[in-house]
């Protein structure tokens, strides 16, 4: 995605100034597809403090990154997932509950007996 020493004004522990970070990744690379300034999208989905969750897409290739920017006195460090989602599905996937072992067996079991979960798909009785 990208990496960035610490050169940013005012963007201590404490947090930083949104406006700075969002035009930092538009000058950026992209790392799909390596076009420069201006085809990068930056959104913030959750300001964390220190941490803000983002929603990072490029306009010339479609590409898009969910990423969490941590910043800390040694500089503004990244961590990035290549994603479909949209900067609104992130939004949406953040309000809904997290999920719990009850549902991953739940999941579990229906996918076990592949045609039954078929016809729930279907809708079939």
């Amino acid at each position: 995605m990208f990496g960035i020493g610490n050169d940013a004004p005012g963007m201590g522990i404490e947090g930083g100034d949104q406006s700075y970070l969002e035009r930092l990744v538009t000058s950026s690379r992209c790392f799909f597809c390596g076009s420069i300034r201006g085809s990068l999208s930056a959104g913030m989905i959750e300001d964390m403090g220190d941490r803000k969750l983002m929603h990072i897409g490029c306009e010339a290739c479609g590409h898009a990154v969910i990423a969490v920017v941590t910043f800390s006195e040694e500089g503004l460090f990244s961590v990035g997932l290549r994603t479909d989602c949209t900067s609104k599905d992130a939004l949406r996937f953040l309000a809904l509950r997290p999920l719990r072992a009850d549902d991953v067996i739940s999941a579990h079991e229906a996918l076990a007996d592949g045609d039954s979960f078929l016809e729930t798909l279907r809708g079939a009785p």
